[in-house]
Formats: structure tokens, C-alpha cells, sequence
């Protein structure tokens, strides 16, 4: 029996109907003139059902989609749909004379026997893997024979194959094997695992004033499998976080020495370090202030006069940022020392005190209160989201109409132009009209900074399409004239998906391009949606994201976007944004559905100069009241010159990957041998393995979903690459 790879529903509407085609699902040679080679197909587009002819050598004639037994040699298949349309192809089946080269294990293959991922873990002989050769040729079950110390451990019925352990970390084995048919073939791989490049990183420790609890430690995770970082002091766990990429804060620590444990789920390894939060003695504290315009410029913060939202304060030394709430209040927690503050939004004008403003950390509060004119004119700009889109259930669209400025507007009009396929129910507030297909709100005229926040909710008929592109329009105009009209208008594109991670974080380009490249020439920001739903048993009463933002961001060009439900927005120690949804009593999904739903979304630039190549990898942790993170999977962009530069290659470190992206056939160009060689999906689940002694590897990833995938090599300690792969839509 032939093993085929799970084939995605392709939905295609009858104004775009493909002609017919044919896709090769499996294709393996003849090994050892044993007449044990086989072919299997599909027709796709045209009109189903189809039928299968063949012809090959010596005569060789037969029907049907799937063919075994065959022996070397060019075979013809003729595919014939409802229509009597018919499509060829030519199909070469290889007659070896023994085994294909074998690559080694699946280590996630141990799980169904072992319980566990099978890697083995530093300085121990604990790997263990299914053994699955024959994908390209031989006839099963194989007897295998290691040039090292093995157990046979039992059977994997999941992925076909059986399971050996007791390999060591980073051991060069070779083996021979051998198939039903007698015919034999040799192996070798490199034994993976948990070694010490999985532990998590140290970024940066704040220390703790003496007798409080005021530090904090920031890990960079090294990929791979998930982890939970478990942080420990004198035999007590402190504070537990997850994660598998990205970085981890741990806040509120007082001073001393820290042993920090990563367990990676999944697997029996764990690895661990002590990290010490200095005692910083009894002279440190905060800052804390308003920052507000100033109307009538007497440095008074006069009943009427608006904190400045949104605002990014620096402080220095130390490269510390502060954005401002809602009410342009700020508060930052620094060890004793000597330190200025100063505004970065260019439009603002210092009025007292004058920028920057010297101050001293002791043990007392520092108060700031920062009075501001302003050079900016009247703008308005318009933010604009959208849940998932999908057939049969709610649809919500999220708009934010805001006067970035100090100046009064003239009265506010915003205007929703819904998607047609999209049937319209409700909207809060009430919109003040309802024509055709749009959502019109109109306000009284807008004060300093003042913003208006709208949702409407839409069902999607279960007839739609998947793939549907859903669009939508918003527009925001005022009776006075702007300085700029380039952001008063946004467009909102939807995909209409299937099931989906309610959780999830997404990113768009400014260019809207693409969503896996940020082209170098054309994008200048990065738009990210987080997006949760409560999908436990009862109402979540607090729901807190935290997003920890790489140096490959620039955090002093972060603007906040929507939020569903009203948050506010916190810049914490170790390049953390920090989302609060303080009493939004989300009820959960059994008891309405459509209501479990929130989002929040911010805009940010990459910090400059952004080099070709660059992998920009982005995860959130949700938390819904007291219960551990859910943890999105990671947004991932590339880097990459919309000329081509690349030849459609990746580059990490010396290594290329062309064509990237790719419709299956990939080239791997490295400096030194690659070793292993892993491909994995972006919850690190890894769906092809091989090892090598070449510096050049071809792999045929035509059986692997279009998507994006993380390409990992690894040929010793220390020696591991990642690169960013897309396999492109075939359809």
C-alpha cells in the first residue's frame, strides 16, 4: 500500500476553473531488479471524475490512478475527466541497484513508542527515532545493522517504521539495511537533539533596589521545540513563562541569584543556568509625570487641557523608552543615577521644563510633568482591522478614527464600505446611517488627540468561497483642511479561511506586497494584528498581552492601532509591549461565540540599516486572567531587495537556499558540509529530515503544503543555521 501525503481542499469558483492537470503523489524506484517500483497520481481541475490509462515498456499497459510492481522505464499516464478532456505526462521510474542512500531517523517518530520527542539531550545516549526508509524505493518491513550500540524499542504504526534508541548527542552513526526482497542499501545520520545551544540566552538584567522587588532579566529563546522557562531561588519557583521564539521577561524580582530552567516540551531535556539581579542598595526608584499641551503656554496643566497619548519619551543613559497612556501619563522604574529625559515626537515644542530634563534616581519618586506646545497640524487618520473571516460564522470589522494632533477638527464623518458578500447585522455605536453597502458615523468636531472607536458586525454566508478576498474601505473627513489626507482613508483585505488558531498573530507590510517579504525599496513599516478568543468555560475577566520586541525593531517609531475592547498600552523593561484589557469580561465561546473575540494591533518600523536576508520573527503571549500564556505562532517576515538581488535566495550566515520561494525543488548552498538538514513548520514540528557529508543538497519538498517553513542546519555544536522557506501555492 502506497503512503500519500493528505491532499488540501481546493475550492475554485466557476469563473475560474483550471484546466486539467495532473500532480505526481508518490513515485518510487526499482531497486535491485526486484520489478518493485510504483507511481501514483491525481487529475485536478477540469471536471471530476477522472479516469487513468497507462502505458510503459515491453507492451506494458494498465488503468487506474495508483501502479506497483513495475519495473524500470518511461510510463505514460492519459488523464480523462467528465468532459472528455484528457492531459499527459511522462513519468520515469529509476532502476537502482540497491537501496537508496538511507538519511537516519524521525526523531518526532519515537513519540508513539518512547512517549517523547526522540533527540537526545545534552551529554547523554538517549536519542531515539522511527526509522523510515523506502519513501523513494525498497519493499518493506527493513532489518537495520548500526555501526554503534542500538535498542530496538518497538514499533511506530504512525509513521510506519521502527524505533531504535540509545544514540548519543551529536554521534556520527552509520548503518546498513536491508529490505523484504533481500536487496541492501547503507545510511548515515548525525544524532540530533537538545544541546546547548537551546538554552535560552541572556539579554539583558536589570538590578534590584535593596528590599524590593524592582528587577528584571530578559531570555532570548533559541527556537526550536517550546519551552517553559521556569525561574527558581532558594528552592522556590518564582515565576513560570513560555515561549519557543522570541524573548522572555521576567519583571518584579528582587535582587539575588536566579537558576533558570528550560524544559522543552515534549521532549525528556531540560537545561539550566544562574543568572544573578545585582542588588542596586537602597538609592534607586521611578520617575513618573504628565505629559500634556499646554494650551495657553503657563507650564499650568489648566482643567480641559489633554494629556498626549501614544508619546515616546526617552531616557538616558540606557537607551529606556516610555510611551505615555491615554491620559499622557508615564512611570519608569531606574536603578540610582544620574539621568535626562527628553521627547522624541519632533512636532512637540518643550515648553517647561526645556528638553532634556536632568534628574536623579534615589530613593524618593521623581516627578516630571512635561508642558508642551505644538508644531503639529490638524490630521486625521484612520486604523482599520478585522476578525477571521470564515463561512457561516460572524465577521467583525474594527475602526478607529483619531485627530493626531492638538488642533480642533471641524465635524467628524467616518465611512464604512462593507464587502458585499458580507451581510451586515449590527454595529456599535449605531452608525448614524445605513445605505447599500455602507456604515456611515457622523461626531461633533474632535478635540486635541480625541478619537472615536466603531465595530459592525457582519455574518458570512456559508456559501462564500475559501480564498475569497473579502474588502473593505474606511474614510475619515472633517469640515477644516488637513496637512494630510494620505492617511484619512485604509483598505482592509480579508482571506476567507477555514478552521484556524483563534489565537494567532499576523503582519503586513506597508507596501501590502506581500505577506512574507519586507521589501527593502518599497516597505517602510510593519503592521501586526494579535488576535485571541476566549475559549475557555467561563467569562475572562482581564486579558493581557505581552509582545517582546527584537533589536530588529525600532521601538521609538511603535504606534498604537486598534484594540477591540478599551486597553491600555505599556512599554515594560526588556523591550516588552505590554496590552491591558482591565475589566472586559469576554465571555466565553460556548456562550457566545461571536462575542469571545478581541484584537489588538500596532504599527513599527525595523530599526535602520535593514540588511537583505534578515529574519524578523514575532510571537505574543495571551493571557486570560491567571492561567498560563497562550503563545501565537510566530509571525515571520524576510528581509529582502524587490529586485531580486537575491536570485530568490535566502542567506543565513554561509548558507543560500534558492529558489526561495519555491514550488517544491530546493537547492541548499553551504560553505562547509550541512549535516543535518531539517524542515520544519512554525510550531517547529519537523517534516523532513536527512544528513549529510555535501556541501550541496537538493531537496524535492513537492509533497509539502504551500506555506512558510523554517530551513535548520546543523552539522556540530554551535554550527546551527535557520533560514526563512516558503513553498509557493502550486494551484
Amino acid at each position: 500500500m502506497l503512503r500519500f501525503l493528505a491532499l488540501l481542499p481546493l475550492v475554485i469558483g466557476a469563473a475560474v476553473a483550471q484546466a486539467l492537470s495532473i500532480s505526481v503523489l508518490d513515485q518510487r524506484a526499482e531497486t535491485c531488479g526486484n520489478a518493485n517500483g510504483s507511481i501514483a497520481v491525481t487529475g485536478f481541475g477540469g471536471q471530476a471524475p477522472y479516469s487513468y490509462d497507462w502505458t510503459g515498456p515491453n507492451g506494458f499497459v494498465a488503468s487506474g490512478p495508483e501502479l506497483t510492481g513495475l519495473v524500470g522505464g518511461d510510463y505514460v499516464v492519459t488523464v480523462t475527466d467528465a468532459l472528455a478532456a484528457t492531459a499527459n505526462m511522462t513519468i520515469t521510474i529509476d532502476s537502482m541497484s540497491e537501496l537508496p542512500y538511507g538519511g537516519g531517523p524521525t526523531w518526532a517518530g519515537a513519540g508513539e513508542v518512547t512517549g517523547y520527542w526522540g533527540g537526545a539531550c545534552l551529554g547523554q545516549c538517549n536519542g531515539a527515532g522511527a526509522f523510515v526508509d523506502g519513501y523513494s524505493g525498497g519493499t518493506p518491513p527493513f532489518s537495520y545493522f548500526f555501526g554503534v550500540p542500538a535498542t530496538y524499542l518497538g514499533y511506530n504504526s504512525s509513521v510506519g517504521g521502527p524505533v531504535y534508541g540509545g544514540f548519543c548527542l551529536g554521534e556520527n552513526v552509520e548503518y546498513s539495511y536491508t529490505d523484504a526482497l533481500g536487496c541492501s542499501g547503507l545510511g548515515g545520520f548525525l544524532v540530533f537533539g537538545v544541546d546547548g545551544t537551546w538554552m535560552p540566552v541572556v539579554q539583558e538584567v536589570q538590578g534590584a533596589c535593596t528590599d524590593a522587588e524592582n528587577g528584571s532579566m530578559s531570555l532570548e529563546l533559541a527556537g526550536g521545540f517550546p519551552q517553559a522557562i521556569t525561574l527558581w531561588s532558594n528552592g522556590q519557583v518564582v515565576a513560570t513563562q513560555a515561549g519557543q521564539f522570541g524573548t522572555v521577561t521576567f519583571s518584579n524580582l528582587a535582587a539575588g541569584v536566579y537558576t533558570v530552567i528550560a524544559d522543552f516540551e515534549g521532549t525528556q531535556c531540560s537545561l539550566q543556568q544562574d543568572v544573578t539581579v545585582q542588588d542596586l542598595g537602597t538609592d534607586c526608584g521611578t520617575v513618573i509625570g504628565t505629559s500634556w499641551y499646554d494650551v495657553n503656554g503657563d507650564c499650568i496643566h489648566d482643567p480641559g487641557e489633554v494629556g498626549i497619548p501614544g508619546s515616546i519619551l526617552s531616557v538616558e543613559p540606557g537607551g529606556h523608552l516610555i510611551l505615555t497612556h491615554g491620559d499622557g501619563d508615564f512611570l519608569l522604574a531606574l536603578p540610582s543615577g544620574e539621568y535626562t529625559l527628553s521627547q522624541t515626537d519632533p512636532t512637540l515644542v518643550p515648553i517647561c521644563p526645556s528638553s532634556p530634563v536632568a534628574f536623579t534616581i534615589a530613593t524618593a519618586p521623581v516627578a516630571i510633568d512635561l508642558a508642551n506646545g505644538s508644531t503639529q497640524e490638524l490630521d486625521l487618520q484612520v486604523w482599520a482591522n478585522s476578525s477571521a473571516a470564515r463561512p457561516g460564522f460572524d465577521h467583525t470589522l474594527y475602526a478607529r478614527a483619531s485627530n493626531l494632533s492638538p488642533q480642533p477638527s471641524g465635524p467628524v464623518t467616518l465611512t464604512v464600505t462593507y464587502d458585499p458578500a458580507l451581510i451586515y447585522m449590527n454595529a456599535t455605536p449605531a452608525p448614524t446611517s445605513v445605505v447599500g453597502n455602507a456604515l456611515t458615523w457622523e461626531w461633533p468636531a474632535f478635540g486635541s488627540f480625541e478619537d472615536q472607536f466603531v465595530n459592525a458586525q457582519f455574518t458570512l454566508p456559508p456559501g462564500v468561497p475559501l480564498g475569497t478576498v473579502l474588502n473593505s474601505s474606511f474614510t475619515a473627513t472633517n469640515t477644516l483642511p488637513e496637512v494630510d489626507l494620505t492617511n484619512n482613508t485604509v483598505v482592509e483585505d480579508r482571506a476567507v479561511t477555514g478552521s484556524y488558531d483563534p489565537n494567532d498573530k499576523t503582519a503586513r507590510t506597508s507596501s501590502r506586497s506581500s505577506e512574507q517579504f519586507f521589501f527593502i525599496s518599497n516597505d517602510e513599516y510593519i503592521d501586526y494584528t494579535i488576535r485571541f478568543q476566549n475559549t475557555g468555560t467561563d467569562t475572562a475577566f482581564t486579558v493581557v498581552i505581552t509582545d517582546t520586541l527584537s533589536a530588529d525593531y525600532d521601538m521609538s517609531s511603535f504606534q498604537t492601532g486598534v484594540c477591540s475592547h478599551p486597553c491600555t498600552v505599556d512599554f515594560k523593561v526588556g523591550r516588552v509591549v505590554e496590552w491591558t484589557f482591565a475589566d472586559i469580561l469576554l465571555p466565553d465561546s460556548n456562550v457566545n461565540e461571536a462575542a469571545s473575540h478581541g484584537l489588538t494591533s500596532f504599527r513599527i518600523k525595523l530599526t535602520e540599516p535593514v540588511l537583505a536576508g534578515t529574519v524578523v520573527e514575532n510571537t505574543a503571549n495571551i493571557y486570560f486572567d491567571f492561567n498560563p500564556p497562550v503563545i501565537t505562532e510566530p509571525s515571520v517576515l524576510v528581509a529582502e531587495f524587490s529586485t531580486g538581488i537575491w536570485n530568490g535566495g535566502n542567506r543565513a550566515q554561509g548558507m543560500n537556499v534558492s529558489p526561495n520561494p519555491s514550488l517544491g525543488p530546493v537547492r541548499i548552498d553551504g560553505k562547509e558540509q550541512l549535516g543535518e538538514v531539517r524542515v520544519l513548520d512554525l510550531s517547529g514540528r519537523q517534516l523532513l529530515y536527512t544528513a549529510t557529508t555535501k556541501t550541496v543538497l537538493e531537496l524535492d519538498l513537492s509533497r509539502v503544503p504551500a506555506g512558510a517553513y523554517l530551513l535548520e542546519t546543523r552539522n556540530g555544536p554551535g554550527t546551527t543555521q535557520r533560514t526563512r522557506l516558503i513553498i509557493a501555492d502550486r494551484y
